[in-house]
C-alpha cells in the first residue's frame, strides 16, 4: 500500500528560490534531486554552505514531517561519526514552514461562501414559509 496516492509536488526551481529567500532570507542555487513522494532539492547559498531543501507531498501530516527532524537531532547529537543532515528553522522560528497554495485559498474561500449562501437560503425559505396567525 502506497505511503500517498497523490502525485509529488511539481514546483520550479524559481519557485523555490523564491519559497528560500521568503523562508530563510537567502539567495541560493538550485538543483532538482530525485524524490519519491515529494520534492528535494540541493541548494547553496551565494557562501557555498550547501543544503537539501524538502518540500513534502501534502498528503505528508505534519506529526510525520516534525519525527523525521526530531530523528535527524537526536543522530546529530548523539552520533557525531554520522554526518546527519540538520535542521534550519525559517526566519519566523519554524523547524517546518508552511505555505499554502492559492488554490486551496481558493478552496477556502468558496467554503465560507457556499455555507454563508446555505445559511442565507434557509432565512429565506423560513421567511417565505412562515405561517402567521391573527
Amino acid at each position: 500500500m502506497p505511503l500517498v496516492s497523490s502525485f509529488p509536488p511539481r514546483f520550479s526551481k524559481e519557485e523555490v528560490k523564491r519559497f528560500i529567500a521568503g523562508f530563510y532570507n537567502l539567495t541560493v542555487t538550485v538543483n532538482n534531486l530525485v524524490s519519491d513522494i515529494g520534492q528535494n532539492f540541493q541548494i547553496a547559498d551565494q557562501s557555498g554552505n550547501e543544503f537539501v531543501f524538502k518540500i513534502s507531498n501534502p498528503e505528508e501530516n505534519k506529526e510525520m514531517l516534525d519525527m523525521q527532524n526530531k530523528a535527524m537531532g537526536y543522530i546529530a547529537v548523539n552520533n557525531k561519526s554520522i554526518n546527519s543532515p540538520r535542521v534550519y528553522k525559517t526566519v519566523t522560528g519554524e523547524e517546518i514552514g508552511q505555505r499554502f497554495s492559492e488554490s486551496d485559498n481558493f478552496e477556502k474561500a468558496i467554503d465560507e461562501s457556499l455555507s454563508k449562501a446555505e445559511a442565507l437560503r434557509q432565512s429565506i425559505l423560513k421567511q417565505a414559509f412562515e405561517v402567521r396567525l391573527v
